[in-house]
């Protein structure tokens, strides 16, 4: 993915948010995953379908899933709200929520209410009756007076703050305004107090800059919708902004959301006479990459602190001034943090995949480890599946957080990627850990929770070099056995593999899951037509890396020239080819060769099956199985070239589509992904875990 396929679709969901009269055209190439982590990552998920929705566009069922598990986070952290407004009212507590509501139907990822009342001990009556606990706490938290907790059914935690806003705690004054000017609103026929859209600008001038590293669309969206409808109390905002010192902080902001405006939609948000009343001249460029719009950190962070600072000592407020000499110890402290975590999570920044539907229970919480993760790194990738499992089980209530890193057949990469692992299983309340591929699981080790590894192939079948079986593959075999032993559950992906494990291991076979809705049938001529192929050719599809020993892309190339002797051929290679066109290939094509010389259950045949495409393949990992009794398909009866060229000329001359796509319907992601909850349901409750997890296939969208 390019800088600038994800600022065009970042442009393009501002449009659509922002000025419902114009009909926004779409990004090409245009990308629906792109596009789920993007809304997700930035808090604009929901209004996003939402938008689609009154458009008429029909979104594919992974965004629906992601919709729904948003929707129902959405909803828990509702109610929660709920009890703690009616917590307060009943106690005579003065309190709002500062931010929660700017961005509905979407929502931030946890909760902020503010108090008026300086001691957390005023605590104990708001989370009285909810099952509440103490959540750890940053060095900034802690000098400024926030404490955070973890609510059960409810993924948002909760962030209370007492009398003080800031970094470090250093507005005092600010708070009282915000409570004396709460307004009530009515969301979901319930009515919850929030700042009128002056205060929430002022507070985006405090907030928004300092010590953080992007702009999200979520605060972008509100800061535009909130100017362009022309009723704000500009007066009033510079005086207020003035007053509390957040002047410089508000012109910075509106400044970047000015340039973005102006990108956008082509004319500047903010009027003339307010430019320079504002200072919006000075701040440097902003820019979208990485998932949010970036600016020069270092330049912004060092100009509000010393702006900040220095009218803090000329107001001889010393007590906020020492506050504010502590920022830089703060800012020093997380940015180690940072550095030592050196995780991601599945989707994306702040607001990634851990946000999940949950139950009457807390959600089940796995970290998921795996060196094979698809990134947009320009490497091409066939792991997809690993992220669609982590998708799927997220939509069926799993919290899914996936720690991925770069293996590369190198020990040293491991090590570091130990290290990193171990703190973040310290730093968080997982309940399990599942590793993908058995050379992940040794990350886990010794261990620390419960460890569910599945194996996919050559992680214990061993890697594949042009002369067998490589000197780092029987390394690999034997780690993957140690892993296995240890492991409180294998699963592996065809039941062949059971045979590669220790016999003291009884795995379950839980083959990988197929996006049926991705892979389905399409008129050939329109496949072809979609990708500029000729409609008068015979083509046979090759998917995998030509360099790959283990794929034998030499024999397939024999096997095709031996056919074109008789019978005229093209050969097609999809490396490289993005995952969302490999279904038109597979239409396109008139048969699949499958010539590897090692699998477990390769996605490949399946997904060709899916869409009824021909299959002639050696016989390796489950395809026998497969392909048992399916007419049209050919399993050769030897590896030689000649073998598969007859078999091809066979499938070729009988020019049929085959009827494949009924044989894999059982491998539908949403049962697959049951099946895998199982896994976890059991390592879970022999550890005394008790999770409340759906239970049905039908559960996920």
């Amino acid at each position: 993915m390019s800088p600038e396929t994800e600022r065009r679709h970042a442009s393009w969901v501002l449009r659509l948010l922002v000025d419902a009269s114009i009909a926004a055209r779409a990004p090409d190439p245009f990308d629906w995953d792109l596009l789920l982590d993007l809304t997700r990552a930035n808090g604009v998920l929901v209004r996003t379908a939402e938008r689609l929705a009154t458009l008429g566009v029909q979104i594919p069922e992974r965004f629906a899933a992601a919709v729904a598990s948003e929707r129902e986070r959405v909803r828990s952290t509702l109610a929660l709200v709920r009890q703690l407004s009616r917590a307060c009212e009943a106690h005579g507590i003065e309190y709002v929520f500062p931010k929660l509501f700017q961005d509905y139907p979407d929502m931030g990822d946890d909760v902020d209410l503010l108090l008026l009342e300086r001691s957390a001990r005023v605590d104990d009556r708001i989370v009285a009756g909810l099952r509440a606990s103490l959540a750890a706490r940053d060095i900034g938290g802690w000098i400024a007076g926030t404490t955070t907790y973890t609510i059960d059914g409810c993924p948002s935690p909760l962030d209370v703050q007492h009398g003080r806003l800031g970094v470090v705690g250093e507005q005092t004054v600010f708070p009282t305004v915000l409570i004396g000017h709460r307004r009530h609103i009515v969301v979901d026929g319930s009515e919850f107090a929030t700042p009128p859209p002056e205060d929430q600008l002022v507070l985006q001038g405090l907030q928004r800059m300092w010590g953080r590293l992007r702009i999200a669309l979520c605060d972008v969206v509100f800061t535009m919708s909130a100017i362009r409808r022309g009723s704000l109390d500009w007066d009033y905002i510079l005086a207020t902004a003035r007053r509390h010192g957040a002047l410089a902080g508000l012109g910075c902001y509106l400044s970047y959301v000015d340039q973005i405006h102006r990108d956008v939609f082509w004319q500047p948000l903010v009027a003339e006479p307010m430019r320079g009343v504002l200072g919006l001249r000075g701040w440097g460029r902003v820019e979208f990459r990485a998932g949010g719009y970036r600016f020069p950190i270092l330049r912004v962070n060092s100009r509000l602190y010393v702006r900040q600072l220095g009218s803090r000592i000329a107001a001889r407020d010393w007590t906020a001034a020492t506050r504010l000499f502590l920022i830089p110890v703060v800012a020093a402290a997380r940015a180690f943090r940072r550095l030592a975590q050196g995780l991601t999570s599945a989707t994306a920044p702040p607001r990634g995949i851990e946000k999940t539907m949950t139950t009457a229970d807390a959600p089940l919480r796995v970290l998921m480890i795996t060196s094979e993760w698809p990134v947009a790194d320009g490497r091409p990738r066939t792991t997809y599946f690993i992220k669609r499992q982590a998708e799927f089980l997220q939509a069926a209530g799993v919290h899914v957080d996936v720690f991925h890193f770069k293996g590369a057949k190198n020990p040293w990469n491991y090590v570091r990627a130990w290290v990193r692992a171990r703190r973040r299983i310290a730093q968080h309340s997982y309940d399990l850990v599942h590793a993908q591929f058995g050379m992940s699981g040794l990350l886990a080790l010794p261990k620390r929770l419960p460890l569910v590894v599945t194996f996919r192939g050559d992680d214990v079948q061993g890697i594949v070099g042009w002369d067998g079986i490589t000197l780092a593959g029987r390394v690999l075999q034997l780690a993957c056995r140690i892993v296995a032993r240890w492991a409180d559950a294998a699963i592996v992906v065809s039941e062949h593999m059971k045979d590669y494990l220790p016999r003291s291991v009884r795995p379950h076979v839980i083959p990988s899951g197929l996006d049926l809705n991705l892979f389905r049938v399409i008129p050939r001529d329109e496949a072809r037509g979609r990708l500029g192929l000729a409609l008068d050719k015979r083509l046979v599809l090759f998917v995998g890396n030509p360099a790959d020993p283990r794929k034998r892309h030499p024999l397939a190339r024999q096997a095709v020239d031996i056919l074109n002797q008789s019978t005229p051929a093209e050969l097609v290679v999809a490396w490289g080819t993005p995952h969302t066109d490999i279904p038109l290939l597979m239409n396109a094509c008139d048969v699949l060769v499958f010539p590897s010389a090692q699998e477990g259950s390769p996605n490949t045949v399946k997904e060709a099956l899916a869409c009824n495409l021909p299959v002639v393949s050696v016989p390796v990992g489950d395809v026998p199985l497969r392909l048992r009794g399916i007419e049209g398909c050919e399993l050769c009866a030897d590896e030689r070239p000649e073998t598969i060229a007859a078999a091809l000329e066979r499938v070729l001359r009988r020019g049929q589509r085959i009827a494949g796509r009924d044989t894999v319907t059982d491998l539908d992601e949403r049962q697959t992904t049951q099946q895998v909850i199982a896994v976890y349901r059991s390592v879970a409750t022999s550890r005394g875990r008790q999770p409340d997890l759906l239970g049905a296939p039908s559960a996920v969208p």
